[in-house]
């Protein structure tokens, strides 16, 4: 865990002396109950779930001005702790928690680590990359209100190099009256955050994948369209396979579920059955591993998917990655405070955005394969 630091003022530290608690005690309670740990008191018995949650919500409710439970929180109740800064601060307290979350996000997903060299900064990670190719082309990820940019950048030879910093925000709206009230879990409001940035770097980093598609240097052999063909899908990996060592099929589940219907089923093992039965599609395909991205609505209408179930990306699955990724690993939590259309908050319910640094960068000159649905 991060070393952490909140400078308390006066008030507040009368806050945590009430409820016998320092920030270093409030900041674990909050990593706990984010990461579903055992929380233990200091005899080390176990404390129930419900009591850390209740405990916790106490000491919030304070934190930022609001009348103990059961009373109800007023919508003035709610403009004051913002307009005297109470609820910023709250943000300062679980900021750190949101970064924790992001990294221990990206460290454990499968899709992840087989696409992507991740670096975060906070973290203590070395935040220059190596390049050992003389032909090495970055495709840089920039993206504005409501488009992708690349910028292409050719790092020297042999020479370290670093993605430049880009700030993104990421608006997400929370109803922080349900938390307070007691209606909504504190591992749930921490979740509602992170998901925010999760869904959109996942965007990011296939839209850059994307489009480096259009720039590989070979194309025959590497890049199919239309209803499977196994003779030329085989290609596809064996290729891919030739230059790295391994490979594997990276997609959506809709999009892996097409791979069924071209593998040698009648000669499938009892796992791979298993495999269709519990996850709804092949785990591996014929000694190719297929590893799943979720799926993910862009927003609250529910009428546009993050990501292309029509693609399967065919990468290397050796310590090889097609992706640059590097994080200041340091989040911040601002209210919009403004209400209308333009700014996408028309109502009385909390709207947030969360801003970060990072760089994403995709090998846009080396070989992988795609294949496109119909």
């Amino acid at each position: 865990m991060p070393t952490f630091i909140f400078n308390a003022n006066a008030s507040e530290l009368a806050v945590f002396e009430k409820h016998q608690a320092s920030p270093e005690s409030i900041k674990n309670l909050m990593f706990d109950l984010s990461h579903k740990n055992d929380i233990l008191d200091e005899d080390g018995k176990a404390i129930p779930k419900a009591e850390a949650e209740k405990t916790l919500l106490g000491f919030s409710r304070d934190f930022v001005g609001f009348p103990e439970m059961p009373a109800k929180i007023s919508p003035r109740d709610m403009k004051r702790s913002f307009k005297e800064g109470r609820m910023q601060r709250f943000f300062e307290l679980i900021e750190e928690v949101v970064d924790d979350d992001l990294d221990v996000g990206y460290r454990e997903s499968e899709w992840f680590n087989d696409l992507v060299d991740y670096r975060n900064n906070a973290a203590g990670d070395a935040i220059e990359f190596w390049n050992e190719d003389d032909n090495l082309i970055l495709d840089i990820a920039v993206v504005g209100k409501s488009h992708h940019d690349y910028i292409l950048q050719r790092p020297g030879v042999n020479t370290p190099y670093t993605l430049p910093y880009v700030r993104y925000g990421a608006a997400v709206g929370i109803d922080l009256n349900r938390y307070f009230a007691g209606q909504e879990s504190f591992d749930k409001l921490i979740y509602a955050l992170v998901k925010s940035i999760m869904v959109k770097n996942q965007g990011i980093i296939f839209g850059a994948l994307s489009d480096a598609v259009s720039k590989l240097p070979v194309t025959n052999g590497f890049i199919g369209s239309g209803a499977l063909v196994k003779t030329q899908f085989d290609t596809i990996i064996e290729n891919v396979e030739a230059l790295y060592g391994s490979a594997v099929v990276i997609g959506t589940k809709t999009a892996l579920r097409s791979i069924t219907g071209i593998a040698l089923v009648n000669w499938a093992d009892a796992k791979s059955k298993e495999d269709v039965m519990s996850m709804g599609r092949l785990g591996s395909y014929e000694g190719t591993l297929l590893v799943e991205v979720p799926q993910r609505f862009k927003d609250k209408t529910l009428t546009t998917k993050v990501m292309d179930d029509k693609k399967l990306y065919i990468l290397p699955s050796s310590d090889y990655k097609l992706i640059n990724f590097v994080t200041r690993g340091e989040t911040e939590i601002d209210e919009i405070l403004d209400k209308g259309e333009a700014v996408g908050r028309i109502d009385d319910i909390g709207k947030y955005e969360i801003q970060y640094e990072q760089g994403i960068g995709v090998k846009a000159n080396k070989q992988f394969g795609v294949w496109t649905l119909p």
